[in-house]
């Protein structure tokens, strides 16, 4: 995830990948998705190996803690048939807020059909505040560090926690 802004804008998180690779019985294939795109099994390979990465949190700013980094997936032996098509999204990474909490990354992923892997976006980070909610960071793939709350010197705890796991963030 991003930094967070000591005296202005949090940093942008950085964006996620997605690495496939395959066996087929000739050879290991591997490929790195930087953008999302579409991986069709033209190699009769029989199962895929995976690591998928979200895009990270931006930094709060203004004394705001750091973005999350985005969640991670990985896995082997997903089961291929020849000709399938693998839909590959890769998350982007939050953009910066100039006088706020930061934002969120977006999630990366693999689809089939009906079958979809995901890792979850970081959280952004929290940003100074008069009150806790501005100052906590938000909740993700890993949960935005907390910033500072103002008045004072209480610094908030982080929303790194569990998130439900569901197909409307991923999984």
């Amino acid at each position: 995830g991003g930094a967070g802004g000591a005296s202005g804008t949090g940093s942008s998180g950085a964006s996620g990948i997605v690495v496939i690779k395959y066996k087929n019985d000739l050879r290991n294939r591997s490929f790195l998705y930087g953008g999302s795109g579409v991986f069709q099994n033209t190699m009769g390979a029989k199962t895929l190996d995976y690591l998928i990465l979200a895009g990270g949190g931006s930094g709060g700013s203004f004394c705001g803690g750091g973005g999350g980094g985005g969640g991670v997936r990985i896995g082997s032996g997903l089961s291929l048939t020849p000709g399938q098509t693998l839909e590959i999204t890769v998350g982007a990474g939050a953009a910066s807020s100039p006088s706020s909490r930061g934002n969120n990354g977006t999630g990366s992923s693999i689809t089939s059909g009906d079958n979809h892997i995901g890792a979850n976006g970081g959280g952004g980070g929290g940003a100074i505040g008069p009150d806790l909610n501005n100052a906590r960071g938000h909740h993700g793939g890993c949960g935005g560090g907390g910033g500072f709350s103002a008045p004072g010197t209480l610094l908030s705890n982080g929303a790194a926690k569990t998130i439900a796991l569901n197909s409307a963030n991923g999984f």
